[in-house]
């Protein structure tokens, strides 16, 4: 609520102060263009009166001319002495010449103003945005030199796997730093959770995944100690794995030979979606017509979120419904290609990659659609 009553009170105040500059901006414009058109109607006159009033002038001297004209015929005719017509008719032409050549004289332009139709500025668009928003609540220090895998166990601990040691560890947060509270030498490939506790997880060269119960975990030294197959994905290579809200278990398998380098071209790949039991739910088999390499997998609803490596530096996010089918795939092709080290579902059914070659988060909903990136440092 609070989310929404700062973007409420925004939105008012930013349509109010652009509603008042609009209507400056077209007074003042309004203004300005009446201003200009005066200028110009007052400039037109000074040229007619420039161009009109001397032909007025030399009008009135012609006019003034005739009547001396009309004056001297009407002696000559009263006197009757003919002698002076001659004298007469040479005057009329020479004034006749005079009226003649100002009808040749450029006429000047008339001005004339014509109303522009009515038309109303558009104040904008009301468009509504996808909420969604990060904030950095807590950073907290571990001191291992990398971690590549997480996921929340009970308690509020954490377990994850250090790619550069090759252990799993299970840390708790105490003082604004994470403390080790135990620590295993399996090499796994991914991790996950069940809600009872319980922890699966993914060996290297190995088909079936391995369950480790949280009673025995605590004394659990190696791989072999205290854990049992889980699911068996023979003949093909399990790859990732992810344990959804409703405790199913999601796993992507390849082909033996592709199960640790991507590769560009598509291979035989199964996703499997199987209950908390090992029983099958579903299982969605794609003969080289998909995937390349299935390294990372989420869940939004029913529907199946895979990330897949293209190359080392390529990648994209393909998403299927709970038939199997293609929903919509994100980074499908060059120019909006990216690589996905880690990627997490949120409630409200936006996902959030992370792309560690630009150091940035990248949040979509759940169609697909682009909603937001952060960076990293932003948080630090």
């Amino acid at each position: 609520m609070e989310f929404h009553a700062k973007k409420f009170d925004t939105a008012k105040s930013e349509i109010h102060d652009w509603n008042i500059y609009l209507k400056n901006t077209i007074i003042t414009y309004l203004d300005d263009q009446a201003e200009t058109f005066c200028e110009k109607i007052d400039k037109n006159m000074d040229e007619i009166k420039q161009n009109i009033l001397p032909q007025l002038s030399k009008l009135d001297d012609i006019k003034t001319n005739i009547a001396v004209i009309r004056s001297e015929i009407d002696r000559v005719t009263n006197s009757k002495d003919f002698t002076k017509m001659i004298y007469i008719e040479n005057s009329i032409e020479s004034f006749l010449k005079d009226v003649n050549a100002q009808n040749m004289k450029k006429r000047t332009h008339f001005f004339k103003f014509s109303q522009s139709e009515l038309t109303f500025p558009k104040l904008g668009d009301l468009t509504f945005t996808a909420v969604f928003d990060l904030q950095c609540t807590q950073s907290i220090e571990t001191g291992l030199s990398c971690i590549d895998k997480m996921t929340a166990y009970t308690n509020g601990e954490l377990l994850v796997r250090n790619l550069k040691l090759k252990y799993l560890c299970l840390l708790k947060s105490e003082n604004e730093k994470f403390i080790k509270l135990q620590k295993w030498n399996f090499e796994v490939k991914d991790i996950s959770v069940l809600q009872t506790g319980e922890i699966i997880v993914i060996l290297f060269d190995k088909t079936d995944l391995r369950l480790v119960s949280n009673k025995e975990l605590m004394s659990c030294k190696a791989i072999d100690d205290y854990t049992t197959i889980f699911f068996d994905t023979a003949p093909q290579i399990p790859t990732a794995l992810h344990t959804t809200r409703d405790n199913k278990v999601i796993i992507s398998t390849v082909e033996a030979g592709r199960d640790w380098l991507p590769m560009d071209d598509p291979c035989k790949v199964e996703i499997l979606v199987i209950t908390a039991k090992s029983e099958v739910i579903f299982r969605f088999l794609f003969n080289k017509d998909l995937f390349c390499f299935p390294n990372k997998i989420t869940s939004l609803g029913t529907d199946i979120c895979i990330a897949d490596s293209i190359s080392d530096y390529s990648g994209r996010l393909v998403t299927l419904n709970n038939k199997g089918k293609v929903k919509w795939i994100y980074g499908d092709n060059e120019t909006n290609s990216v690589i996905i080290a880690d990627m997490v579902a949120t409630p409200l059914n936006n996902i959030v990659l992370l792309d560690p070659c630009k150091s940035v988060l990248r949040v979509l909903d759940s169609n697909g659609s682009f909603l937001n990136t952060w960076g990293l440092r932003d948080f630090i």
